[in-house]
């Protein structure tokens, strides 16, 4: 019996897949070797640092007839012996800032799997964990129940190239070679028809119901009238997400409320992040920058409160919306990724060795001041805390240019959320 479709909210998602892991190429991972890998997904990484052994019910990823039929252990041992024979490829860049100038770019991630009467043990390979956690460099959601409905292998990447397109807009036109590049079939369905039969349609029919439920249009260019690009109708998009109420979305927006920013502008807050906007004053929206933004402003509201001679602020909410615009407290946000940054090196264990040493951030005497009096309390985060800031790093890393790439302990130090022992902590 196939599996009840439901179009669920990206909120609700379970799976934060950190986009080098998106990116990554899966040699020769087949369809049933990467529902395990969902199932390893599926789990809350960043709570759990340590933890690199994972059992995984054969009912979630085997046919349910293999139990009926007596091939349930055969085909758990193919898989088995599969998953283990596995590599994947990461980028040499990314492999060699976060783990040294030596390290190799391929990675086999499960050196060891066990079969048992109704389970697999997965065994991960460390380094292969510790990129599980690092959300902070760019993620995307997944709905865990989405990708088990799914009858073909190609709506798989299909699925996770519409959810980091959804970030951007409902209407994407894109080059078919382009598209087939992305899917891993650049040597694939050279005739159109062909392409269109095998991938499109199937796609099409898998997603049909989700929330990356999609339509397409052929377009023809040329002499000829060749099919050279197809335009792709998301059902939802930005707006859609968007539509979540103020509050119910990213952690900090809960405190924008008791601030005083009104509901409007703090949706329109989120969706700047959502697309990681670049000002031309040289802001990143993302995660990090609300979050420390909106902490250094605490930090000015404490000093006003303490001291009854400085003119205190009417409308904080107004004016804290306004100054964040302006990127008032730009400095603090930077002194505080940079701060996060080399904790979460040494949190990780991880040799990075920058080319070239880089000057220190030179801090003003009134960010060296917001720096002591928010430091003086710490906050442990709660896992649902956890998952709405996994949840931000995947909207706001969605397909960003290389140089605007950074790992999750990067994004987390943007907001001031240090990694202390397998814990994230707010400062």
């Amino acid at each position: 019996m196939a599996n009840k479709k439901e179009s669920k909210h990206p909120r609700l998602y379970t799976i934060f897949s950190p986009n080098e892991l998106i990116k990554a190429k899966k040699l020769n991972m087949n369809y049933i070797e990467k529902k395990v890998y969902y199932e390893i997904l599926n789990h809350n990484h960043v709570k759990t640092p340590d933890e690199i052994t994972y059992s995984i019910p054969y009912d979630k990823v085997l046919n349910p007839n293999d139990a009926a039929t007596g091939n349930r252990k055969t085909n758990a041992k193919r898989i088995r012996e599969g998953l283990m024979a596995r590599s994947f490829w990461f980028d040499p860049s990314f492999m060699k800032k976060y783990f040294g100038t030596e390290s190799d770019s391929f990675m086999v991630p499960f050196p060891q799997v066990d079969c048992y009467d109704d389970h697999f043990v997965v065994h991960l390979h460390k380094p292969f964990k510790i990129i599980l956690t690092m959300v902070g460099l760019g993620f995307t959601k997944g709905d865990i129940d989405a990708l088990r409905s799914f009858k073909y292998e190609v709506s798989d990447e299909f699925y996770w190239l519409i959810r980091q397109r959804q970030a951007w807009g409902n209407v994407w036109e894109v080059e078919i070679d382009e598209l087939k590049e992305r899917l891993g079939l650049e040597n694939s369905y050279v005739v159109y028809q062909n392409f269109k039969a095998k991938v499109l349609e199937k796609a099409k029919e898998d997603n049909k119901g989700l929330w990356t439920e999609f339509d397409y249009k052929a377009v023809k260019k040329g002499r000829g009238g060749a099919v050279k690009s197809v335009v792709l109708y998301l059902k939802n998009g930005p707006k859609e997400e968007k539509e979540a109420p103020a509050g119910e979305d990213f952690l900090w927006e809960e405190k924008l409320l008791q601030l005083g920013v009104v509901p409007d502008k703090v949706k329109e807050i989120r969706q700047r992040v959502k697309v990681n906007q670049v000002g031309e004053d040289g802001i990143v929206w993302d995660s990090e920058y609300v979050r420390f933004s909106l902490e250094a402003f605490q930090g000015v509201l404490k000093g006003k409160k303490k001291d009854d001679k400085k003119n205190q602020i009417k409308n904080p909410g107004a004016y804290f919306y306004s100054e964040l615009l302006k990127g008032r407290w730009q400095e603090y946000v930077l002194a505080k990724k940079e701060k996060i940054k080399e904790s979460s090196q040494e949190t990780l264990a991880l040799e990075f060795k920058p080319s070239e040493e880089k000057p220190k951030l030179e801090l003003s005497e009134k960010t060296r001041t917001l720096l002591q009096v928010n430091n003086q309390d710490k906050y442990f985060l709660e896992q649902t805390e956890v998952e709405q800031w996994q949840e931000l790093y995947n909207e706001v890393q969605k397909e960003a240019p290389p140089e605007k790439q950074m790992s999750f302990e990067a994004f987390m130090a943007k907001s001031h959320i240090e990694n202390e022992n397998g814990r994230w902590v707010r400062g």
